[in-house]
């Protein structure tokens, strides 16, 4: 039994070949409807699936003192932490990858190349030269 790709190629293809040579010129009109039926029905099945929960967008803020605007750092035991981590990005980014809970603060060291993650709110802030927190919100 063909599979639904096979199919809706083949009858595609069927319906441009039949049309009025005046009609040609439409012809790769018609493949991106096609092409876009193609990309909304594989949407659908990720939908479906649950994939779409992967794509979650993550936002951070970096905690700052209020009474002189120095960046605060997070001082109680981190859950996890990451050696050698080289950019700040991939330390926020890697922030709810392999957590067995959401991820709910991260400490980041620039020099020592040092990420720290906490599943919970850090109960104690202080200011440290060359580390930040970044707060999920």
């Amino acid at each position: 039994m063909p599979n639904f790709i096979t199919l809706f190629s083949f009858d595609f293809a069927g319906i441009v070949g039949k049309m009025t040579p005046e009609a040609k010129g439409t012809r790769s009109s018609a493949y991106c409807v096609g092409a876009m039926m193609l990309f909304v029905v594989i949407y659908a099945c990720m939908l479906m699936a649950g994939v779409s929960s992967a794509f979650e967008v993550v936002q951070f803020r970096k905690l700052v003192s209020a009474d002189d605007g120095n960046v605060l750092c997070g001082a109680s035991p981190p859950n996890k932490t990451l050696n050698d981590v080289q950019l700040k990005i991939q330390c926020l980014s890697a922030c709810n990858q392999g957590c067995p809970s959401r991820c709910q603060a991260v400490n980041y060291w620039n020099d020592a190349k040092l990420c720290e993650f906490f599943y919970y709110e850090p109960c104690s802030y202080d200011v440290q030269q060359d580390c930040a927190i970044y707060q999920v919100i």
